[in-house]
């Protein structure tokens, strides 16, 4: 007896009708069916319980024919959970028994006949933060079954998708007998790599054991809905995803552009371009360059052209391959934490080779300068965290520069890309933990959500620096993971915003302990950006005129011990703070506004104690600068000039235990503010009791907050302060009325790493920046000044 079938090709929601065409010569048959994951139990309840069907018996068609078999419905419970669901189909008696005869291996879920692969989506509304993108369209072209595939014909050959064998229950291009293409996995024999059991499977079981939850779609979902990623925050695009449609694309890219994520944990990913001239057939067009569209690899950062794959002599895909790793770069990366280079050369626990790299993978075509790889033609602020030299048994890299890359680019949401097809075969193993510590980084990182804000991308490690023209423009500035200086710069005052581009330096910080930019703006209207060098020398970069282009950075010299404070005086000529080694707190000043700066001096001090952390500053109403720092006591200290042109004055303690950076605010009438984290977790803040004046003991404002607190003050008059809480989200609070009191806390949202930034922008309102576990700046305003 034989059974076979194929089922709907968009995926079913539970509460919906999954649609399984079968033909068998059994008088009766009934469908059994699982759940692929980390744990398979017995079959899955349905209602009726063993609902026995009557076999129908229908001929096979031709390879791109519809096979019009006899359509069996089923009703999906609607507590089903979203997932990848393979259905036995199983011959039985009238009373739903097997069949003696029947040869049913429920081992496995692969097989050339009796299962049926098909997705359940999530429940509109009720779907989580990431979806794993099921493979269907890769599946489908490698599939055999009739006689023919679009791999063996590729390049226009047009196969139906009303045919058993997608993911499993058919003959695949791949199978070790009876097509053109005998060839099984060297390092994992036991399945066939065109089938869901070879790389998908052990991967989802093996998230399912991590703790990770997930939602599921299909290539073919793409088609018919034009929303399909609209919920998700991140994207799975796993193991073998070679076939991807023009609708699949775009939405993808539509997901970065809006902030959302995307793992391509994959090799020769979306390197074929395929069409559905109906609804039930896929043409194979060939590379996306041959069908007159953009390379792939601008979407995801790399390409098969630039990797290959490994080809025996033989004429197979298969073999043991070249025992090489990733040469990693940027190893303070947030993905790279607790991974060590080289990776995926050979499994730690034996030294054999691990075969991580292939059998098909993709690269980025670059060029090593300061022993640093540096990319060439790929997307935007595309850059490479690590790359493997492939010798010459890899072939079909078609400009020869064989290479398999990890890197990732930001759109304004991140891509990241592994580049190899055995990437995940490796992770689910269980055998390399710099593979599977990577693979978690990289999950936990981009599934991050931050309601509410809007994304600009990036991949800074330092604070990010918000920077306001005189023409109510706004700039982010920050330090890249390679130490240069990065920009992004809105078009218009309250407008959209540019792509980030590098304006040079090489500023002292890392990915794991963030640096802080400073900026002031002259009477002439020039913002002055100032910045710690990685040779301890602080640097400025200005424009050539108000709202002109960049120019170069200008060394101030010396060795300083902080990050930079900047602040201008009454006269408009700019100052620089900074910590000394020595503890000691230095000034330098422009000679004159808009001019050079003179050398470093110290500031007087009365006091033994030495100063610690990083420093603000703010002009008191009379056009006095005063300066905050906490000390080695851990108290906070201010020291004010003693008149505008005097550099001279005093350091006063204003007592307190604290565990930040100090923050000043100016009230509305001139009074300062000045703002810190206590040892407690609780915001503290001290203000003048008039203008310029002597300062209050600190009071108490609560929260639980992390970090450095940022303030600013409203259009309105009144001061708010910002914090990242110790839930990850950024909180703030304001005074109810100018100069006076403060009302409660409130959130703004989010999952951040970094402390927040804040700058008045256009009409005055407040705008908050923040960067996320990947390093990546959002962006908050007010809807009106005032008001969030």
């Amino acid at each position: 007896m034989a059974i076979s079938g194929y089922a709907d090709l968009a995926s079913v929601r539970p509460g919906g009708t999954l649609t399984l065409f079968v033909s068998t010569d059994a008088p009766r048959f009934r469908a059994e069916l699982y759940r692929v994951g980390a744990v398979r139990g017995p079959p899955l309840p349905m209602t009726p319980d063993r609902d026995v069907r009557a076999g129908v018996q229908r001929p096979p068609g031709g390879p791109n024919a519809d096979w019009g078999w006899q359509p069996f419905t089923y009703a999906i419970p609607p507590g089903w959970a979203s997932g990848i669901y393979v259905c036995f189909l199983v011959e039985c008696d009238a009373a739903g028994a097997d069949l003696p005869v029947q040869a049913l291996d429920r081992r496995t879920y692969d097989g050339p006949d009796r299962k049926v692969m098909f997705v359940v989506r999530a429940p509109a509304g009720h779907e989580r933060r990431i979806v794993f993108k099921v493979p269907t369209a890769t599946y489908a072209a490698y599939n055999y079954t009739g006689g023919g595939s679009c791999y063996a014909d590729a390049g226009g050959f047009t196969v139906s998708l009303r045919r058993p064998g997608i993911g499993t229950g058919g003959v695949t291009t791949y199978a070790r007998a009876g097509t053109p293409y005998p060839q099984v996995d060297w390092y994992d024999p036991s399945s066939d790599r065109a089938t869901l059991v070879h790389l998908e499977a052990p991967f989802i079981a093996w998230l399912e054991k991590c703790g990770y939850a997930f939602d599921y779609c299909n290539d073919f979902d793409f088609e018919a809905d034009a929303a399909v990623l609209a919920p998700y925050h991140l994207m799975l695009s796993v193991g073998h995803d070679e076939y991807w449609s023009e609708r699949l694309r775009e939405q993808v890219n539509a997901m970065l552009h809006r902030g959302g994520n995307v793992a391509f944990l994959s090799g020769n990913t979306c390197y074929k371009f395929v069409t559905y001239p109906t609804p039930w057939q896929l043409t194979n067009r060939g590379t996306w360059p041959k069908a007159g569209r953009a390379s792939e690899e601008q979407l995801t950062g790399v390409s098969y052209v630039h990797g290959g794959g490994r080809w025996e002599s033989t004429g197979m895909w298969d073999g043991p391959r070249q025992a090489v790793g990733y040469e990693l770069q940027f190893q303070d990366h947030w993905a790279l934490k607790n991974v060590a280079s080289p990776l995926g050369d050979v499994y730690p626990d034996t030294g054999e080779p691990s075969g991580c790299i292939g059998y098909e993978c993709d690269g980025a075509k670059a060029t090593k300068q300061n022993g640093v790889w540096t990319p060439q033609g790929t997307p935007g602020d595309f850059f490479i965290l690590g790359q493997a030299t492939l010798d010459g048994s890899w072939q079909d890299d078609l400009d020869h520069s064989r290479a398999c890359t990890i890197g990732l680019y930001t759109s304004p949401g991140i891509a990241f890309a592994v580049g190899s097809v055995d990437w995940v075969r490796v992770a689910s193993s269980g055998r390399d933990p710099n593979v599977a510590n990577l693979t978690r980084n990289v999950i936990d990182a981009l599934s991050v959500a931050e309601p509410g804000w809007s994304p600009l991308g990036g991949q800074i490690t330092s604070a990010p620096l918000p920077v306001r023209h005189a023409d109510g423009k706004l700039e982010v500035f920050g330090r890249g993971y390679d130490g240069a200086a990065r920009r992004c710069a809105q078009l218009a005052p309250g407008g959209g915003w540019t792509g980030w581009t590098g304006v040079g330096g090489a500023l002292a910080g890392n990915g794991r302990v963030p640096s802080r930019l400073a900026w002031a703006r002259g009477s002439e209207g020039r913002p002055v950006i100032a910045a710690r060098f990685a040779d301890g020398s602080v640097e400025v970069l200005s424009p050539s005129a108000p709202g002109g282009a960049w120019g170069a950075w200008v060394s101030l010299s010396g060795r300083v011990g902080s990050d930079p404070a900047m602040a201008a005086s009454a006269d408009g000529r700019v100052s620089a703070f900074v910590r000394g080694y020595d503890g000691l707190v230095y000034v330098q000043q422009q000679a004159a506004p808009g001019a050079a700066f003179g050398g470093w001096a110290p500031l007087q001090a009365n006091s033994a104690d030495r100063i610690g952390g990083n420093l603000d500053v703010a002009p008191n109403a009379d056009g006095r600068l005063q300066l905050f720092a906490r000390g080695g006591d851990h108290a906070l200290w201010t020291f004010a000039q003693a008149s505008p042109s005097d550099l001279h004055g005093n350091w006063t303690s204003l007592g307190g235990s604290f565990a930040s950076d100090p923050a000043v605010g100016i009230n509305a009438d001139g009074r300062l503010e000045v703002f810190a984290r206590g040892v407690s977790g609780k915001l503290y803040h001290a203000w003048q009791k008039s203008p310029g004046g002597a300062f209050s003991t600190f009071a108490d404002r609560g929260g639980l907050l992390a970090g450095n607190p940022a303030v600013a003050r409203n259009a309105d008059g009144r001061l708010e302060a910002f914090a990242r809480g110790t839930d990850g989200a950024i909180w703030h609070v304001s005074q109810v009325a100018p100069n006076g009191t403060w009302g409660p806390w409130s959130s703004l949202g989010g999952a951040f790493a970094g402390d927040p930034a804040v700058v008045a922008g256009e009409g005055g309102r407040l705008d908050v920046f923040a960067t996320s576990p990947a390093r990546s700046v959002w962006h908050r305003a007010q809807r009106t000044p005032g008001s969030w």
